[in-house]
C-alpha cells in the first residue's frame, strides 16, 4: 500500500538525518505528541528528545533497518515492527554502543500537510 511506502520513505529520511546530525530534519519528522522510549528505558517527549540531540547526548554512527513488518490500522496510522542495527555514542556514559534492537513505531499523518510523522517509538535490546 502507498501509506506503507510513504512511511518507509519517512523512516529512511529520519535515519539519514540521525546519522547526519540534522536535528531540524529529525524534528520535522516527529509528531508534537511524540513518546520516544529508548532501549535503555529512558522516555523522551518531542521536546526532550530534540533537546538531547541539541546537546549531543546521542550521536548516531549508523542506523540500519534489518527487517520491517507493517500493519495499517487505518488511513492515518501505521504501526511498524522493526529489527534495527544501531551504533551510537551516548554522551552521558561516554560509550559507543552497537546493538540490535526491536522497535515498534506508530506513524501518523498530519491534518494540515498530511505528512507522516513519528508519534510513538518503543525499543528494546535484542543483543
Amino acid at each position: 500500500m502507498q501509506e506503507m511506502n510513504d512511511v518507509n520513505a519517512a523512516a529512511e529520511k529520519r535515519a539519514a538525518a540521525m546519522i547526519a546530525g540534522d536535528i531540524d530534519g529529525i524534528a520535522a519528522l516527529l509528531d508534537e505528541r511524540l513518546i520516544y522510549t529508548h532501549s535503555s528505558g529512558v522516555v523522551d517527549t518531542r521536546e526532550s528528545y530534540i533537546a538531547a540531540l541539541n546537546r549531543k547526548e546521542y550521536i548516531y554512527h549508523s542506523v540500519e533497518t534489518v527487517k520491517t513488518d507493517y500493519s495499517l490500522t487505518d488511513g492515518d496510522l501505521v504501526i511498524s515492527n522493526k529489527v534495527m542495527a544501531v551504533s551510537m555514542t551516548v554522551r552521558s556514559s561516554g560509550q559507543t554502543v552497537s546493538r540490535q534492537i526491536r522497535v515498534t513505531e506508530i506513524w501518523t499523518r498530519g491534518n494540515g500537510d498530511r505528512a507522516w510523522r513519528l508519534l510513538v517509538s518503543h525499543s528494546t535490546n535484542i543483543s
